[in-house]
């Protein structure tokens, strides 16, 4: 892949480009100043720039500005020498996918970066995305994340991703997973919830042939799938007590055995567990194991609420307009005042998942090129109106009793819907 560096100082620069040599990752063009850099891009495709804040002739984010202006949408990682929030929040708002501070481990971080974005890399340059770039905001929360997300990513530590749902902490997963050194490995996600408790240990541990009836065969297991990668347990809380202490188990030994087997297998991924509660007050309540907690909370990174991210749900709501204007062949455009005023003032229950669904119907069900903001406005009253039940009850109705169609559009999960449906006493 090809890169260009834009960077005038001559340490830094050969440091950088020695790196990335070296590894092999990339081919890496040097321009020392902002002229040099826009006339380079207009030479040649680049797959990624890594754009320095100090320039001679001009700062770094006048020059992405730039860049972005004359629609070149090639990924852009800033580097800066001063860790300044101010800088990188500005850096993220003007269109770079990724930023890095120039300390002392800056070139690991660097080759990771560059790595990640280089696998996901296709002919065109303009569909090259930093792994992080999906993680989409502007507000300080999600500044945070990223940075938790890069963290993360350089560790080898068991991660604890605690967060609503629907906010995105798969999204999360993914994301470290794909900057780490294993991005290249298997990621294998598994909701907790959706395993029953009689299939756990086949389906954790896998089975050999004749352990049980209906065991034709040696059957690999979600451990044994996942080695070298990362294995995400997505609502952990749901394991039963025994589960948690074989699942701890593994977490210490490395190891782990097969159902019907007697020798153990080696045990080499990173684990990333999620959970839509507070862990730790569900330890004090005796409904969590302890030592399980405290062996997965190495590397604790919240996800925060839609509600908490005050703009972000305009820059979320527009980029659903643009994902499913490419996929349907549509052309929708702007939101009024009004309409956006009303997706920043919603509490939205149901976080990014929620928002999206409410994008896609809305455009589905429109035949206007301009959105229409009272159909906006209508479809949130609609779905603020009447108590919990109520609300289930008639998407579930419109949904001709379909429940991943229902928890699809009330922005939850299949099992947080049957909890609720359980909870309210619903029956199909």
């Amino acid at each position: 892949m090809n890169v260009l560096l834009v960077e005038d100082d001559n340490s830094h620069a050969e440091l950088i480009q020695r790196c990335l040599r070296e590894r092999g990752t990339a081919n890496v063009m040097r321009a020392p100043t902002a002229e040099r850099a826009l006339s380079m891009l207009g030479e040649r495709p680049f797959h990624l720039i890594l754009l320095d804040y100090s320039l001679p002739d001009r700062n770094g984010l006048e020059v992405l500005r730039d860049i972005r202006r004359h629609g070149r949408d090639v990924p852009v990682v800033f580097l800066t020498s001063a860790d300044s929030t101010d800088v990188c929040v500005k850096a993220i708002k003007g269109g770079a996918v990724d930023y890095i501070v120039k300390k002392s481990d800056y070139l690991e971080q660097l080759h990771r970066i560059v790595t990640a974005t280089g696998s996901a890399a296709e002919p065109k340059a303009a569909e090259v995305r930093s792994p992080y770039g999906a993680i989409i905001g502007d507000t300080g929360e999600m500044l945070r994340l990223r940075t938790s997300v890069v963290r993360a990513a350089g560790s080898t530590a068991t991660v604890l991703i605690e967060g609503e749902t629907g906010t995105g902490k798969e999204l999360v997963a993914r994301a470290i997973h794909f900057a780490s050194a294993r991005a290249k490995k298997p990621y294998v996600a598994v909701n907790c919830a959706e395993i029953p408790e009689h299939l756990f240990e086949s389906e954790f541990f896998g089975s050999m042939r004749g352990a049980f009836t209906g065991a034709v065969a040696d059957r690999k297991g979600l451990l044994e799938s996942t080695q070298g990668g990362t294995l995400v347990l997505d609502e952990i809380e749901a394991l039963a007590s025994g589960h948690q202490a074989k699942l701890l188990r593994v977490l210490q030994t490395h190891e782990f055995k097969p159902v019907g087997s007697t020798r153990f297998v080696r045990f080499d991924a990173r684990v990333v567990a999620a959970s839509n509660q507070d862990l730790e007050r569900l330890v004090e309540q005796d409904r969590f194991r302890r030592d399980l907690f405290y062996r997965l909370d190495v590397l604790r990174i919240r996800v925060p609420a839609l509600r908490e991210r005050g703009e972000d749900v305009t820059l979320l709501a527009y980029h659903f307009i643009e994902r499913f204007n490419h996929r349907n062949g549509t052309r929708f455009g702007e939101l009024s005042e009004r309409a956006r005023n009303a997706l920043e003032n919603h509490s939205w229950p149901g976080n990014v998942r929620e928002l999206e669904n409410l994008i896609e119907r809305m455009l589905v069900n429109s035949n206007d090129d301009v959105i229409d903001e009272t159909e906006l406005l209508g479809r949130l009253d609609r779905q603020g109106a009447g108590s919990g039940r109520d609300r289930v009850l008639e998407a579930l109705a419109r949904n001709r009793w379909n429940r991943e169609r229902t928890a699809r559009e009330l922005g939850i999960s299949r099992v947080t819907l049957w909890r609720k449906m359980s909870r309210y006493g619903i029956r199909s």
